[in-house]
């Protein structure tokens, strides 16, 4: 009897774990590595640790955003653009590391550098610990760079990075 009371009482004392911790990066991977004009590249965030007590609101809490120089529409070298878009994919807290395929436009000009930036904004779970801030750094094999993962308030955490590329 007195047994089973001790381990009631041990089980009724055990702390539930509701710490916030947002997720870490160790780079950018992406493929195909060798870029062309109108190739579709597949672009992944990956996880040093994928963090624990937060969530995506609606689904949407990454955005992907791709610049690149361009020629104009007649191909002449003279006439530069610059091509923006930002992509809000559906997504959600395991699903995995995130990841989005993006298509380079063809009118990109050959030799050109491409940036890529990657934004993530989370919901806190639990209660965070405001100015919590984890460090990102870059491992062997992986590109580009973020910036350190942030308890913004007791209720967002965010990351961030970006990563640039060749266009062949």
């Amino acid at each position: 009897m007195t047994m089973m009371i001790i381990c009631t009482v041990w089980t009724a004392c055990e702390k539930e774990d509701y710490e916030v911790v947002p997720p870490t990066f160790k780079g950018f991977s992406y493929s195909p590595t060798t870029v062309h004009p109108g190739d579709s590249v597949r672009f992944t965030a990956c996880y040093a640790d994928p963090g624990k007590n937060i969530y995506l609101t609606g689904h949407k809490g990454y955005t992907w955003k791709l610049t690149v120089d361009t020629l104009d529409a007649g191909g002449d070298p003279d006439k530069t653009g610059r091509w923006t878009k930002e992509f809000k994919p559906y997504c959600s807290i395991g699903d995995g590391e995130p990841s989005y395929k993006l298509q380079i436009p063809a009118l990109t000009k050959p030799g050109s550098t491409a940036r890529l930036d990657f934004t993530a904004n989370y919901s806190n779970a639990a209660d965070g610990k405001p100015g919590v801030s984890l460090p990102n750094i870059t491992a062997d094999g992986y590109y580009g760079k973020f910036s350190n993962s942030t308890i913004n308030s007791i209720l967002y955490s965010s990351a961030s990075g970006w990563m640039t590329f060749r266009v062949d």
